[in-house]
């Protein structure tokens, strides 16, 4: 079985559709699109690594792109985001217990946020002039 490469350009016409279908995928789509596939090296390259190593790879990143995005209406797009790290580092950390699931039971969100120190400042900020 082989891999095919897309081009850029069946890349860039396969996104332009899919913003033209769909209104609100138009706003953060692209953006959030490259963040997730930065993400996914991470997570993929430090796969048999502690989740302590992992967190502390993509916390910064998480926080560059947040600062950045934080002016400005991205409340879903941050609410997508956050949610898409939480069920990675539980796939993380269920894969290292040699488990099956996301352990939903196991650990609460707060237990990721205060415990592990997995960023968590996506708020939206609104600045007056």
């Amino acid at each position: 079985m082989t891999k095919t490469s897309i081009s850029l350009q069946d890349l860039r016409r396969k996104m332009y559709l899919k913003a033209k279908a769909d209104r609100t995928w138009r706003f953060w789509g692209l953006y959030v699109h490259a963040l997730l596939r930065k993400l996914k090296d991470v997570f993929r390259r430090h796969q048999s690594q502690p989740v302590d190593r992992v967190i502390c790879l993509i916390n910064p990143i998480l926080r560059g792109w947040g600062n950045y995005f934080r002016v400005g209406h991205s409340s879903r797009c941050f609410g997508y985001v956050k949610d898409w790290v939480e069920k990675k580092i539980r796939c993380h950390l269920m894969h290292a217990r040699k488990r099956r699931g996301f352990g939903w039971n196991r650990w609460n969100r707060a237990w990721f946020y205060e415990t592990l120190g997995l960023f968590n400042d996506y708020g939206v900020r609104y600045y007056r002039a």
